[in-house]
């Protein structure tokens, strides 16, 4: 067993383990060093085993075991193994490991091994240790050198000979010999003749007596003015055996030039101390009075021989003199003294000992300055700033003060937990760091602008709180001194980033709604040459206002078998893929067709969360580097016919269901617009073929031209009377009552009138007949009796009856169609016209009963209103959107007994009033704010479009300068608030229907 000539223990140990190993069949082997009662592994193999938890465990028991009772050969067994630890004298422990157990004999040969391994351990240790001295002896000399030739003076070391060790640089300039004529020679050597001797009878002196020699020596004849100083120590083992010496020789010459000055200064100090502006004084370390000023003496009538002080007050100067005495810096204090005037006043000291050259205390130099009225002051002042501490600490809002250059000297508790920091943090910092750069030049202008009057300014910024980005308002104010200097801003903030964000939806909202409006009004009178311009204009406009980088359409084609890309707008810098996505198979991605089949939105926010099924469309849009996607479906008659996608390549968006919303009107205009073109291009191709035909044949072109537009305004009034289509079963029951009771009269009267013919015919021939003649009478009797057999007194009352039934049942039919004339009225212009809106509630309620009927009774109370300057179509919608969603929410609710709807109409000038109020539930506050937001329904699915309360609300307030509110309680029911201005401020014009 080798150690090798490095002496190496990592090496020994990674040739000797391995042996083991493999030499013994053993599982694992592992070397512990014990050192005094502490142990930690040197090796172990498998080398993985070192940091796992069973070999710390083993080696722990095995170091116990060893430490406290010295065993040599410890067994463990443990899960099916044997561990055995073979000490190593005077090193540590041998572990090894092996499924099947060593025997005794075996265990005895295996010993010399181990001995040998120990033996090898040791010298490896012992090596190690040697390096390790000789590196630390090579790293003093190091040192030493170092010291030495840093130093600013001459400076050399000894041995107990008086042989030089070392010198620094300088020694070796002045003496003119080379580092080698002077290492390891003598005093007498270097230094010859006197001078030398008298080194030599020095260096004796120190190394035999141990004692240090400090000197002072002149230049001598040839340099008089030039002093030197010189210093020779001994150089002790730890033991206090002297080894050796130090010396140190340092040009003084400055110094004494400096002492004649002190010299010269010494009247004038004196002057200073006399005239200076505080109280000075000077004790002895006994305490003893050495100097007074004459300020001091003045003040307090002590001098140097009248010590006239209190006892108590004495025994304080006595203290603060013990203290400053044991200090190695000056000391300063308070101490009250009471002056010539009666009254204890507060001097503060700085106390400071004057030492000797030697080191003892000379004595203690006192300086004190009256601060009586200072302390008075500051209290006050304290007192002061504690109360407004106060006030400024149970503030929920952040308030701080900063410098003329924006560091904090003040902040309340509330900023030190909003930006998650300690004042000692932040006092002495500036600001500007916490605050979001593109907010850095809106608040240096706030700042430079404080500088001018009043002084006082508002700011909003951005600052990374421990919570992020939060948006802070601020209210700033200049702090100035008497001489109107600003000293400090003071600072108080509130956190807004609450209403920020609701701003920015709202705003973001409000743009988009607005957008809309604007794509949907571009779309109605735009002709179809100019519907791909507008398009794609209309795309590249939502997708700068969603900031997304890619906004395309495609649209089924092949009878629905493909999907084709038609229009695509790419952000700057973003790679159009139109020209790629042309005619794909609908099955080639089946979970994105069945999503579109089932007209659902497909929101992605993220690519890895698309479910297993989708693996097919994930690495289709994965393809085209797609990091989030929103598509909305659009519809065109209840079918599939394309939709609209929104994709984010550079940055994923956080998409949710809610975002998708808005965009299905967006959906819905294009589809439409896009329809119209096709439409429109159809019809131009129809206009073309006509323009080919004969000229003879243009009175027939004129009549399909007029056929044309009578399917085009058909179709136009379909599209009116969809709003309705839903009554149309309740508006044909309410028919068939009146029509079923006129029919029944009818059939009465049928019946009736033969009868009355025949009794009458009687009567007409027996007043033909001569009369009193028996014919006359015969005639006369069998009239009579036929009347009484059919009852004709009641035939002649019922008849009346009959009729006026007759007249109500014709009344009541003329009322629902007049009312559904008015209602649906087909005017291809729809113009501001002074209507009755009482009127117009009454055709409502007719057209709309069998919708409440059974659910609900209506209670009118229509006050006198003028006439309102309106479109009645428009406004006879929103009374019938509101009476349905009324009947609905009272029939979804399952009251107990028949609802309310109460109808109220009032005018206060210059607007006139409608309330709709239901007994039905209450509405929930979160919904109440979303009522009129479009697509939003609370209606199980297939039972609402979510747009009915939304057009209502833009008929009322952006067409007709309104407004539409709406409250719900318990007590009061919910209510459907409308005012309308009598009168429209601007003459509105209404639109065109289309020809």
């Amino acid at each position: 067993m080798s150690i090798g000539g490095e002496f190496d223990l990592d090496i020994l140990l990674d040739r000797c383990l391995p042996i083991f190993l493999r030499k013994l069949n053993c599982t694992l082997a592992g070397v512990i060093q014990v050192e005094g009662q502490a142990w930690e592994t040197v090796k172990v193999l498998p080398s993985i085993m070192i940091h796992m938890p069973q070999w710390m465990q083993v080696a722990a028991d095995f170091s116990t075991r060893f430490i406290s009772n010295h065993e040599t050969c410890p067994e463990l067994v443990s899960e099916n193994r044997r561990i055995y630890g073979f000490c190593l004298n005077d090193f540590g422990l041998l572990i090894l490991s092996r499924s099947s157990e060593f025997n005794t004999d075996f265990q005895k040969e295996l010993l010399p091994v181990v001995d040998q391994l120990a033996r090898a351990c040791r010298s490896c240790l012992e090596a190690q240790r040697r390096r390790e001295a000789e590196e630390r002896l090579l790293f003093t000399q190091a040192q030493q050198k170092a010291l030495l030739d840093n130093l600013p003076f001459m400076a050399w070391l000894k041995d107990d000979q008086g042989r030089y060790l070392a010198v620094n640089q300088i020694f070796i300039a002045e003496c003119g010999r080379s580092m080698d004529e002077i290492i390891g020679r003598t005093t007498l050597e270097v230094w010859p003749g006197l001078l030398g001797t008298g080194y030599q009878e020095q260096d004796k002196h120190v190394l035999n007596s141990g004692e240090q020699l400090r000197w002072e020596q002149d230049g001598g004849a040839d340099n008089p003015d030039k002093w030197m100083e010189y210093y020779k120590a001994p150089v002790l083992e730890p033991g206090g055996k002297i080894v050796g010496l130090a010396g140190f020789r340092r040009d003084i010459t400055e110094n004494k030039r400096r002492e004649l000055e002190l010299e010269s200064q010494k009247k004038l100090v004196n002057a200073l101390v006399d005239n200076a502006p505080a109280s000075i004084w000077l004790r002895d370390a006994h305490g003893g009075l050495l100097l007074v000023n004459k300020l001091f003496q003045g003040q307090t009538g002590i001098g140097t021989d009248n010590l006239s002080i209190t006892k108590d007050e004495l025994a304080v100067c006595d203290q603060t003199d013990s203290l400053t005495l044991e200090a190695d810096e000056p000391q300063q204090f308070e101490e009250h003294i009471t002056f010539l005037d009666g009254n204890r006043h507060i001097l503060q000291t700085i106390k400071s000992k004057l030492l000797m050259p030697d080191g003892k205390t000379m004595a203690i130099l006192g300086l004190g300055l009256d601060i009586t009225d200072r302390r008075r002051m500051e209290e006050e002042l304290r007192q002061s700033e504690e109360r407004y501490r106060g006030i400024v600490e149970s503030q929920a809002d952040l308030v701080v003060r900063v410098d003329n250059q924006g560091r904090f000297t003040f902040v309340n508790e509330a900023y030190c937990r909003t930006f998650g920091k300690t004042r000692e943090e932040l006092i002495g910092r500036t600001f500007m760091p916490l605050v979001h750069e593109d907010d850095l030049p809106a608040t240096m202008k706030a700042m430079q602008a404080l500088e001018r009057p009043p002084h006082r300014t508002s700011l909003e910024q951005r600052a990374m709180s421990v919570d992020g980005w939060r948006w802070l308002a601020w209210e700033d104010f200049a702090i100035k001194d008497e001489n109107g200097t600003i000293m400090e801003i003071q600072g108080v903030g509130r956190d807004i980033t609450a209403l920020k964000e609701a701003e920015i939806r709202l705003r973001f909202q409000a743009d988009l709604e607005a957008l809309l409006a604007q794509i949907s009004t571009r779309f109605i009178n735009l002709g179809a040459e100019n519907m791909n311009q507008a398009v794609q204009s209309c795309l590249g406009e939502i997708g700068e206002l969603l900031k997304v980088d890619r906004v395309y359409v495609f649209q089924c084609a092949l009878d629905h078998r493909f999907w084709s890309n038609t229009y695509e707008w790419c952000a700057r810098g973003i790679p159009p893929q139109i020209n790629k996505l042309q005619d794909i198979p609908l099955d080639i991605l089946p979970w994105w067709h069945d999503k579109m089949s089932r007209l659902e939105n497909i929101v992605i926010p993220d690519m890895t969360a698309l479910p297993p099924e989708a693996e097919a469309e994930k690495q289709f849009l994965e393809d085209q580097e797609i990091l989030s996607l929103l598509a909305v479906p659009m519809i065109w008659d209840s079918a599939l016919e394309g939709f609209i996608g929104f994709d984010s390549v550079r940055q994923p968006v956080d998409w949710r269901p809610a975002d998708a919303v808005p965009l299905e009107m967006l959906a819905s205009i294009l589809i439409n617009a896009l329809k119209r073109k096709e439409t429109e291009q159809r019809l131009m191709q129809s206009q073309m073929q006509l323009q080919e035909l004969n000229v003879s044949l243009e009175a027939q072109v004129e009549v399909r031209t007029r056929q044309l537009g009578e399917a085009q305004r058909q179709l136009i009034l379909g599209e009116k009377m969809a709003a309705i289509g839903q009554l149309a079963a309740g508006i044909a029951h309410e028919l068939n009552n009146p029509v079923g009771f006129v029919s029944m009269n009818f059939q009465t009267l049928e019946e009736y009138i033969p009868l009355i013919v025949e009794v009458l015919r009687d009567y007409k021939q027996a007043l033909n007949e001569p009369p009193g003649s028996a014919k006359q009478q015969q005639l006369l009797d069998k009239a009579r009796a036929l009347e009484e057999e059919s009852a004709m007194d009641v035939i002649m009352d019922d008849i009346h009856a009959l009729f006026d039934q007759s007249r109500e049942g014709f009344r009541r039919i003329t009322t629902i169609v007049n009312s559904m004339r008015d209602f649906s009225r087909t005017d291809p212009r729809e113009e501001f016209v002074h209507a009755d809106l009482n009127k117009g509630l009454r055709d409502t309620l007719v057209i709309a009963r069998n919708s409440y009927k059974s659910i609900a009774d209506i209670e009118l109370d229509l006050g006198e209103i003028p006439h309102v300057e309106c479109i009645p179509g428009q406004i006879n919608q929103v009374f019938l959107n509101i009476i349905i969603n009324a009947a609905q929410a009272m029939a979804n609710a399952e009251l107990d007994q028949m609802g309310i709807i109460r109808i109220q109409t009032w005018f206060a000038s210059p607007d006139v009033f409608c309330a709709i109020t239901n007994s039905g539930p209450v509405i929930p506050d979160q919904i109440r704010g979303k009522l009129f937001d479009p697509f939003f329904t609370t209606k199980p699915p297939g039972q609402g479009t979510g747009l009915g309360l939304s057009i209502s609300h833009d008929i009322v307030v952006r067409t007709h300068n309104g407004s539409l509110t709406v409250s719900s309680d318990a007590e009061k029911g919910t209510t459907f608030l409308i005012s309308l201005p009598m009168k429209q401020a601007i003459k509105k014009k209404g639109l065109e229907a289309e020809d």
